[in-house]
């Protein structure tokens, strides 16, 4: 008698049922296996996001800073162009261009603590005068020229 079918079984079919009782009950995949595998990518996927996100501040925002950097360096510039066609000189501050060459001063983007921007008013020997911006990297390197290629450095606006 076939052990599942109750039917009688034929001599070719006896060989194929030996095999089946022979085989384990456990084939395949195990539920263990399938968590273990579900764990692993959930936790690869974490790390992987964790990764991408911690890459670097986002670029439409560096890009809208770096506008509003460049923006605020003209207007401050213009403004110090305009005081000295009248003055005869530049400021030693940008304080003395408010109120009649600019309402309030403008800040400078990637200052962490709303400052305004930078300027070298006074010259001293070997140095120029010079308006800037700390730039992206968000450090001061007292006016140093910001490389193109490695971002570093701080955006300037000479005014000699």
């Amino acid at each position: 008698m076939h052990p599942l079918l109750g039917a009688p079984t034929c001599p070719g079919c006896r060989p194929n049922l030996a095999n089946y009782q022979q085989r384990s009950p456990h084939t395949g995949i195990s539920s263990r296996a399938v968590v273990a595998m579900l764990l692993g990518f959930g936790v690869a996927a974490g790390i992987m996001t964790a990764l991408f996100h911690e890459q670097g501040p986002d670029p439409d925002r560096v890009a809208a800073d770096l506008a509003l950097a460049y923006h605020n360096l003209e207007r401050v510039g213009t403004a110090l162009e305009l005081y000295r066609l009248d003055q005869g000189d530049y400021p030693d501050s940008l304080d003395e261009l408010l109120p009649k060459y600019l309402e309030e001063l403008p800040l400078d983007p990637f200052e962490k603590d709303s400052k305004s921007l930078h300027y070298r008013g006074r010259v001293v020997t070997g140095q120029r005068r010079l308006l800037y911006s700390i730039g992206p990297d968000h450090k001061d390197q007292g006016g140093q020229d910001r490389d193109p290629i490695s971002g570093l450095g701080d955006l300037t606006y000479p005014v000699d």
